[in-house]
Protein backbone atom coordinates (compact mmCIF):
# COMPACT_ATOMS: atom_id res chain seq x y z
CA UNK A 1 0.00 0.00 0.00
CA UNK A 2 1.02 3.50 -0.82
CA UNK A 3 2.27 5.70 2.10
CA UNK A 4 1.08 9.19 1.43
CA UNK A 5 4.22 10.76 3.47
CA UNK A 6 6.36 8.86 1.58
CA UNK A 7 5.50 7.90 -1.39
CA UNK A 8 8.81 7.22 -3.54
CA UNK A 9 9.50 4.48 -0.94
CA UNK A 10 7.23 1.91 -2.57
CA UNK A 11 8.93 -0.21 -5.56
CA UNK A 12 7.74 1.34 -9.08
CA UNK A 13 7.02 -1.84 -11.79
CA UNK A 14 6.94 -1.04 -15.73
CA UNK A 15 4.33 -2.95 -17.93
CA UNK A 16 7.78 -5.03 -18.61
CA UNK A 17 8.40 -5.87 -15.32
CA UNK A 18 4.31 -6.54 -14.54
CA UNK A 19 4.33 -8.98 -17.58
CA UNK A 20 7.20 -10.84 -16.21
CA UNK A 21 5.71 -11.38 -13.55
CA UNK A 22 2.10 -12.79 -14.29
CA UNK A 23 3.16 -14.67 -18.12
CA UNK A 24 -0.36 -14.70 -19.35
CA UNK A 25 -0.62 -10.80 -19.66
CA UNK A 26 1.86 -9.40 -22.15
CA UNK A 27 3.45 -6.01 -21.30
CA UNK A 28 1.22 -4.61 -24.83
CA UNK A 29 -1.78 -5.68 -22.96
CA UNK A 30 -0.87 -3.56 -20.04
CA UNK A 31 0.11 -0.67 -22.44
CA UNK A 32 -3.49 -0.87 -24.06
CA UNK A 33 -5.33 -0.81 -21.24
CA UNK A 34 -3.63 2.15 -19.99
CA UNK A 35 -4.07 4.14 -22.84
CA UNK A 36 -7.74 3.25 -23.17
CA UNK A 37 -7.86 4.51 -18.82
CA UNK A 38 -9.05 0.85 -18.10
CA UNK A 39 -6.73 0.49 -15.38
CA UNK A 40 -4.55 2.86 -13.02
CA UNK A 41 -1.21 3.79 -13.69
CA UNK A 42 1.26 6.12 -12.56
CA UNK A 43 2.34 8.08 -16.17
CA UNK A 44 5.84 9.53 -16.07
CA UNK A 45 6.52 11.52 -18.82
CA UNK A 46 5.24 11.02 -22.39
CA UNK A 47 5.54 7.83 -23.07
CA UNK A 48 6.86 5.79 -19.47
CA UNK A 49 4.52 3.90 -17.58
CA UNK A 50 4.72 2.54 -13.88
CA UNK A 51 2.57 0.74 -11.61
CA UNK A 52 2.96 0.41 -8.08
CA UNK A 53 2.27 -3.04 -5.70
CA UNK A 54 -1.82 -1.82 -5.16
CA UNK A 55 -2.29 -1.33 -9.15
CA UNK A 56 -0.94 -4.08 -10.17
CA UNK A 57 -3.29 -5.74 -8.13
CA UNK A 58 -6.44 -3.85 -9.45
CA UNK A 59 -4.66 -4.37 -12.60
CA UNK A 60 -5.08 -8.37 -12.25
CA UNK A 61 -8.26 -8.23 -10.64
CA UNK A 62 -9.81 -5.92 -14.32
CA UNK A 63 -7.90 -9.06 -16.10
CA UNK A 64 -10.00 -11.53 -14.06
CA UNK A 65 -12.84 -13.63 -15.57
CA UNK A 66 -15.26 -14.42 -12.87
CA UNK A 67 -16.49 -18.10 -12.92
CA UNK A 68 -19.80 -18.97 -14.41
CA UNK A 69 -21.73 -21.41 -13.61
CA UNK A 70 -22.88 -23.92 -16.82
CA UNK A 71 -24.54 -26.84 -17.42
CA UNK A 72 -22.18 -29.57 -17.85
CA UNK A 73 -21.14 -31.59 -20.71
CA UNK A 74 -23.78 -33.46 -21.93
CA UNK A 75 -26.40 -33.78 -24.29
CA UNK A 76 -27.00 -30.63 -25.15
CA UNK A 77 -23.18 -29.57 -25.56
CA UNK A 78 -23.81 -33.28 -28.56
CA UNK A 79 -26.56 -31.69 -29.77
CA UNK A 80 -25.13 -28.50 -30.59
CA UNK A 81 -22.15 -29.59 -31.73
CA UNK A 82 -24.19 -31.80 -34.72
CA UNK A 83 -26.18 -28.87 -35.78
CA UNK A 84 -23.23 -26.75 -35.99
CA UNK A 85 -21.76 -29.82 -38.30
CA UNK A 86 -24.74 -29.90 -40.50
CA UNK A 87 -25.11 -26.16 -40.99
CA UNK A 88 -21.36 -26.18 -42.26
CA UNK A 89 -22.09 -29.20 -44.74
CA UNK A 90 -25.10 -27.63 -45.75
CA UNK A 91 -22.64 -24.61 -46.75
CA UNK A 92 -20.32 -26.78 -48.60
CA UNK A 93 -22.93 -28.20 -50.71
CA UNK A 94 -24.17 -24.65 -52.05
CA UNK A 95 -27.63 -24.38 -53.01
Amino acid sequence: MTNPEHPATEPLLTPEQVAAANPPIGAWWIREQCRRGRVEHLRLGKRRIAFTAEQVAALIAYATQPATTSRPLGVGSLQTARSAARARSRLMQGP
